[in-house]
């Protein structure tokens, strides 16, 4: 240990095992070498900063794949996180449309509340009986008063905004998630486990889905790697389930 110290502060590299290799580790790789490690391309000996690679052990795909050295390694962790995508479903985007909508006619309505009540101020010859004038015995300035018409509208026309739709949608959903982990179809009888819903609106995409796209034939089937037989030394020793 002695000796590896003195030599990463010499910044020299050290012959190790693969599984020695730590999180934080500088490797060195040479062609032609297996890699069975996740690594990140600081530093290539191609005058492009490219190197290529073979994952025939993992996906069986004998085709290169090319890599290029990151830049700016100071903030590229910072700049590859883009945050997580908020995934909603198409009953949501529909409502959240259409909430949009009442909220543009709300204000229109007000507006042209307003802008009348203006014009009805200004065609009166006098001070009606019906308006309280202020101190001064007159009415206050019709755009001022039109001004609180506004406002006023907005709270008696409120009710266009469906917020309890959202509430009731939720309580909706809540019930049909009830009724799926409780049915019994889906239950497995093997694994003793039945059908876990983890997120509110999964019940709104269930059969909605169209097409399917995978560029990977282990995405649908699965990539499992079974030991089937091996020879040491002329003996053959082959697994018994296979």
């Amino acid at each position: 240990m002695s000796d590896f110290s003195d030599r990463r502060r010499e910044k020299q590299y050290v012959e190790r095992r693969w599984k020695d290799i730590r999180v934080g580790d500088f490797v060195k790789v040479v062609c032609n070498e297996i890699v069975p490690a996740d690594l990140l391309l600081l530093y290539s000996s191609d005058p492009n900063s490219v190197c290529n690679l073979e994952t025939a052990n993992l996906d069986g795909e004998t085709n290169l794949k090319q890599r290029t050295v990151v830049s700016g390694l100071c903030t590229s962790s910072m700049l590859n996180n883009n945050g997580s995508r908020c995934k909603r479903s198409k009953l949501e985007r529909k409502l959240n449309v259409d909430v949009f909508f009442c909220l543009i006619l709300l204000f229109t309505m007000c507006l042209i509340g307003a802008i009348g009540h203006y014009l009805w101020l200004e065609s009166l010859p006098g001070v009606p009986p019906f308006l309280v004038p202020g101190s001064n015995g007159h009415l206050d300035d019709p755009s001022l008063m039109s001004f609180y018409m506004f406002f006023t509208m907005i709270i008696l026309l409120q009710i266009l905004i469906p917020i309890s739709l959202y509430v009731s949608i939720e309580l909706v959903k809540v019930g049909q998630i009830f009724f799926i982990t409780n049915d019994i179809d889906l239950y497995d009888e093997e694994t003793d486990s039945s059908i876990q819903c983890r997120a509110l609106n999964i019940t709104e995409d269930l059969g909605q889905i169209e097409y399917i796209f995978s560029d990977k034939t282990g995405t649908l089937t699965e990539n499992k790697m079974v030991f089937r037989r091996c020879s040491i030394m002329g003996t053959e020793y082959s697994h018994k389930e296979n």
